[in-house]
């Protein structure tokens, strides 16, 4: 029986409605009502069931035997001196009957982090890895993924074993990145152009680092200060490139 004076919430016709008790628990009356979003639907709803489902058959089997810790559609191992995370990102523009979404890579290694004074987190969020390491779609890392992935109620058997596929070819890149070394001998290395610089930089190769700086800020030319090498080598905790700018 609920407490006095305690209220209750009722989903009506798509309205909120919240109803204060009276002393005796007996009576009810109405005290507002606010209106359901796009967004409260879709987290309640039949697409966030198929999503949930979705992770539970293609994308936890992969990486739970692989040390990977979920927490919402999160999910995060460290491995080595480096902290890897994937993220499932709802779209904004999903409902009730329709759920989009995106998977972000992200990469945070111990060593860039002390570069930069960034805290060496265990359960980084996905965009805080800018500034760590490196984050990115998965379909810029992984060859035939879609953009975006679409779950509905009626298509969970359609789309797991494709999501269980491109999961399990991310799953063997991030097993060869341990280390700020390791990622300078992978391929995604290349593709990464903004955190070259200080993977350069952290293996001792200071003249690729400073190259790196000057190509990248050119890409910048009518923008100050970002088009200013000096001003890169400070934001990236390149102090030993300071006399070079």
């Amino acid at each position: 029986m609920p407490q006095r004076g305690a209220k209750r919430v009722k989903i009506l016709g798509g309205v909120i409605v919240s109803r204060g008790c009276r002393k005796d628990n007996r009576s009810f009356h109405p005290i507002f009502t606010l209106p359901i979003t796009r967004e409260m639907a879709a987290n309640n709803s039949a697409s966030r069931t198929a999503f949930n489902e979705l992770m539970r058959r293609s994308v936890t089997p992969v990486l739970k035997p692989l040390g990977f810790k979920k927490s919402s559609a999160n999910y995060h191992r460290r491995l080595g001196d480096v902290v890897q995370v994937v993220n499932l990102q709802v779209s904004h523009g999903s409902t009730a009957l329709s759920l989009s979404f995106y998977i972000n890579v992200g990469l945070a290694f111990d060593a860039v982090c002390k570069l930069t004074d960034n805290t060496v987190s265990e359960k980084p969020k996905e965009y805080e890895c800018d500034a760590r390491g490196m984050r990115a779609r998965l379909e810029t890392l992984v060859a035939d993924v879609p953009d975006v992935w679409t779950c509905e109620p009626g298509n969970v058997d359609e789309v797991a074993p494709q999501l269980s596929v491109a999961i399990e070819a991310l799953s063997r890149d991030l097993n060869a990145i341990d280390s700020v070394a390791a990622y300078r001998e992978h391929r995604w290395f290349d593709q990464m152009r903004s955190l070259n610089a200080q993977i350069f930089y952290l293996l001792g190769d200071f003249d690729s680092a400073w190259q790196t700086l000057v190509t990248f800020s050119q890409q910048f030319e009518t923008d100050r200060p970002l088009s200013k090498p000096g001003w890169w080598v400070e934001q990236l905790g390149l102090t030993k490139l300071a006399d070079r700018s």
